[in-house]
C-alpha cells in the first residue's frame, strides 16, 4: 500500500537541453517496509519531467504512470497522470496555476481522461514597506468518485504532501476537494516571518470520502453536507545568525472548525486544535 511507503530503490536520468530547463526521467519501486513488513514488489512509480524557468516564471509538464499490483487481495492499479504548472511573475504580482487529467484502470473500474482532474490557481502580491508584507489567494479542485457512474473518477494525489499546500493540520488531500485560502503574511522583525490563513473545505462529491493524512473528516455517502468546515492557521518562523549554518525555529498553532458534512458523517462538530515547533540546521 502506498501510503505506507516513505522510500523508494530506483534510478533518475537528467538532461539538459538549455541553460533553463530540464528533462528529468526516472523509474523508482516502492521500498519495502520493514516496521509492518508491508512488501512494495510489485508497486512501480515512472515518469518524465520538464522544468523550465526564466525571471519572470516557470512551466513544467510533466508524465507519470503508476503499476500497483497489490492495492489489496486480488485487485491493481494502472494509472497515467498528464499535468503542467505554470507561475507568471509581473513586478510585485505572481499567478500560477495546474492542472493535471488522469487516465486508466483501478480494481477494475476505468479511471475516465478528463473526468478525472485536479486543478490549482494562485495569486500573490507583495507590498512596498520595511515588513514586506503580503497577500495570497488559492483555489483547488478536485474530482471525486461518483458511485453510480461505473467508473473511478476520484483524483490520486499518489505521494502527497498536503501540509505545505492545503493546511498545517493535514485535514485534506488535494482528492475530491474544493479548497479556497486567503494569507497575510509579514515580516514583524529582521530575520522574521509571521503569517496567517483561514481556509475553507468542501467535497465535490458528497458521497465520496473526504480526508487527508491526520483524518477522515467524512466517509461519504447519500445525504452527508458537502460542507466540510474552516480553518484558522497562525505560523511564525525567525532566522537565526549560526554561519556558516543555516537555522531557524518554527511554531505554528491551527483551529479547525467544522462544517455540517463532518457532523453528518462523524457525528460531531467539536472544534479541533493543532499546535507544532520546529526547528532546521543545515551546513
Amino acid at each position: 500500500m502506498r501510503a505506507s511507503a516513505r522510500s523508494f530503490d530506483g534510478g533518475r536520468w537528467r538532461w539538459h537541453p538549455s541553460e533553463t530547463s530540464d528533462l528529468d526521467l526516472f523509474v523508482v519501486q516502492l521500498r519495502e517496509d520493514r516496521a509492518t513488513r508491508t512488501t512494495h514488489d510489485d508497486s512501480l512509480f515512472a515518469g518524465l519531467y520538464w522544468a523550465a524557468k526564466c525571471d519572470e516564471g516557470a512551466l513544467d509538464l510533466y508524465a507519470l504512470f503508476l503499476n500497483d499490483e497489490m492495492t489489496a487481495a486480488g485487485r491493481n492499479e494502472n494509472r497515467l497522470t498528464l499535468g503542467a504548472r505554470g507561475v507568471r511573475r509581473f513586478d510585485a504580482f505572481e499567478v500560477g496555476a495546474e492542472l493535471a487529467t488522469q487516465a486508466g484502470e483501478v480494481d477494475g473500474a476505468d479511471i475516465p481522461i478528463g473526468e478525472t482532474y485536479g486543478a490549482h490557481l494562485h495569486g500573490t502580491y507583495r507590498f512596498d514597506g520595511r515588513s514586506k508584507p503580503y497577500v495570497r489567494a488559492d483555489l483547488d479542485a478536485a474530482s471525486g468518485n461518483d458511485p453510480g457512474s461505473g467508473d473511478n473518477e476520484r483524483f490520486d494525489v499518489l505521494f502527497p504532501t498536503a501540509h505545505a499546500h492545503l493546511g498545517m493540520m493535514d485535514l485534506a488531500f488535494w482528492e475530491n476537494v474544493v479548497h479556497a485560502s486567503f494569507a497575510y503574511g509579514f515580516e514583524p522583525c529582521e530575520s522574521s516571518q509571521l503569517e496567517a490563513s483561514w481556509r475553507w473545505f468542501r467535497s465535490m462529491e458528497s458521497t465520496d470520502s473526504f480526508g487527508g493524512p491526520n483524518v477522515v473528516l467524512s466517509t461519504g455517502g447519500a445525504g452527508i453536507d458537502e460542507d466540510l468546515g474552516h480553518e484558522l492557521d497562525l505560523k511564525f518562523r525567525v532566522n537565526l545568525d549560526t554561519k556558516p549554518a543555516k537555522t531557524y525555529v518554527e511554531v505554528g498553532y491551527g483551529m479547525f472548525f467544522p462544517g455540517q458534512g463532518v457532523k453528518d458523517s462523524r457525528g460531531s462538530d467539536d472544534l479541533a486544535h493543532f499546535f507544532y515547533a520546529q526547528g532546521d540546521l543545515r551546513f
